[in-house]
């Protein structure tokens, strides 16, 4: 399989649960896995069974959609439907939401362990994660059979999933990356994304922003898809067991096994913004401008493979020396109160 991206360096844009921005939203819950949100309505999965509440009311109260489930995962909606993967049943199953007590109508049934699901058009993709493949259902179709759309290695355990610009992108929980694949072309390779996940679980674009949970670390990173080479940004930590998020603009909704939480990313940059530091000339010969400063900073400068090559503090209206770097990309970490890596190239 082919690599196009190799680097793993860490972003540290830090949102902890002992901020205010973080809300518990719903408490109380038995073992929340799966996210959904649609016209202000937040549906989750339980162990048993699907509820929902509204986001627009200040103490929302769930009300119980559908039960007596076995282990329901992933949901998505179209025409009015509400599209669950029935993960210990080994099915794929759905409720009209316009039936004031639905009952489960039949899908697809293959066996195994259907986990996230995306639509594109009338197509339903859906991970598996213990038969390591992807399927996809023509929702149109009157056959109950779901093709194999890709089979992934042995090892693998494909879960989360989300589709982008008519790209396919998919974690690989064992192995601890994403791939993506181009819809139009499914006898393609996959490129890989990024690597050197701890078992990434759920996942959702927000703008290039591809959003990842990563349970056993207690975080959410996120990668910009249209950076290379890819880059992982801390989004939140101190978390406990997260499984999945979605979005309401920068409202960011997670569930975690026992509630669920909101965390406002507007409020996520300090007075002290890092962001808005600027590096010149780039490309760069021997002296690195650093502008916008508002005080001393601590710097660390890697190469892509996360190797550090230079430490030290840099002054308001200063310059680093490079001139003992080789030619090529490098990243430069500065240390605020926030942390920001910024990439620059050495002539």
């Amino acid at each position: 399989m082919k690599k196009r991206y190799t680097l793993i360096l860490f972003f540290l844009l830090n949102i902890t649960s002992s901020f205010s921005q973080v809300t518990d939203v719903v408490t109380g819950l038995n073992e929340s896995k799966r996210l959904l949100l649609v016209d202000d309505v937040l549906y989750f999965s339980q162990a048993n069974d699907i509820s929902y509440i509204s986001i627009t009311e200040t103490d929302p109260m769930p009300t119980v959609l559908i039960s007596n489930l076995n282990n329901p995962v992933g949901m998505e909606i179209k025409d009015n439907f509400l599209y669950i993967a029935h993960w210990g049943d080994g099915d794929v199953i759905k409720v009209d939401l316009n039936d004031l007590t639905p009952s489960v109508i039949d899908v697809t049934f293959f066996g195994n362990t259907p986990n996230m699901l995306k639509f594109n058009g009338n197509d339903l993709y859906f991970t598996d994660n213990n038969g390591h493949r992807i399927y996809k259902y023509d929702t149109t179709s009157s056959s109950p059979t779901a093709e194999i759309f890709l089979n992934t290695p042995d090892n693998s355990s494909p879960i989360g999933i989300d589709i982008k610009d008519g790209v396919l992108y998919y974690n690989q929980a064992l192995l601890g990356n994403i791939l993506k694949l181009d819809l139009n072309n499914p006898n393609g390779t996959p490129t890989e994304v990024i690597s050197g996940l701890n078992r990434p679980i759920g996942m959702e674009f927000k703008g290039d922003d591809l959003y990842v949970v990563i349970p056993d670390d207690g975080k959410v990173v996120k990668i910009d898809v249209t950076q290379s080479p890819s880059v992982i940004e801390e989004v939140v930590i101190d978390l406990n067991l997260p499984q999945d998020i979605t979005f309401d603009g920068n409202v960011m909704y997670v569930c975690e096994l026992n509630k669920i939480l909101k965390i406002d990313l507007s409020l996520s940059i300090d007075e002290f913004s890092t962001n808005d530091i600027v590096l010149y000339p780039n490309p760069v010969k021997n002296h690195l401008n650093i502008s916008n400063l508002k005080s001393d900073l601590k710097f660390t400068i890697n190469d892509v493979n996360g190797r550090i090559l230079k430490k030290g503090t840099v002054s308001p209206n200063s310059k680093i020396d490079v001139s003992f770097l080789s030619q090529g990309y490098y990243f430069i970490t500065f240390n605020g109160v926030s942390k920001v890596t910024k990439k620059f190239i050495k002539q």
